[in-house]
């Protein structure tokens, strides 16, 4: 008989902070003026555990194995942006009268948890030298 564990650990961890956003610098456009840099926050972060058994043992002409896998999964992205001015001309940045705005008043949060169950049975039998015969039952993670 003969066993086979495995076991994963994968962290991710993204967090980009733009210069404006940390000086709370709203994002002025429009009126001729050059396509400014974004004042926005995104973070990214998440972790995958995997663990795998399976089993394996030879009985005569039979080579039956059978095991079973378990993934955790765990992410969360958050997006921020500052207000976005846009001016329509040079007069109306002057006159400080926008065409329009946009607020994202709260960070906007996405979380996401998963679980995955897999089983599978297999069993090769050697019906001659030269012929083994498979037969297997899987269930799919989805």
């Amino acid at each position: 008989m003969t066993g086979e564990t495995r076991f994963g650990y994968n962290l991710d961890d993204l967090s980009r902070k733009d210069q404006f956003y940390n000086l709370s610098v709203p994002t002025i456009t429009g009126a001729g003026l050059p396509d400014p840099s974004q004042a926005r926050l995104f973070v990214k972060n998440g972790k995958t555990i995997t663990a795998e058994e399976s089993i394996a043992k030879t009985l005569g002409r039979h080579s039956l194995k059978f095991g079973g896998m378990y993934r955790f999964q765990s992410a969360q992205r958050v997006v921020g942006d500052l207000p976005t001015y846009s001016f329509a001309t040079l007069t109306d940045i002057i006159a400080n009268q926008p065409a329009t705005g946009t607020y994202t008043f709260f960070p906007q949060t996405f979380n996401l948890r998963r679980w995955f169950t897999g089983f599978f049975v297999q069993d090769d039998f050697r019906v001659s030298q030269r012929l083994i015969v498979n037969a297997e039952a899987r269930t799919v993670p989805r």
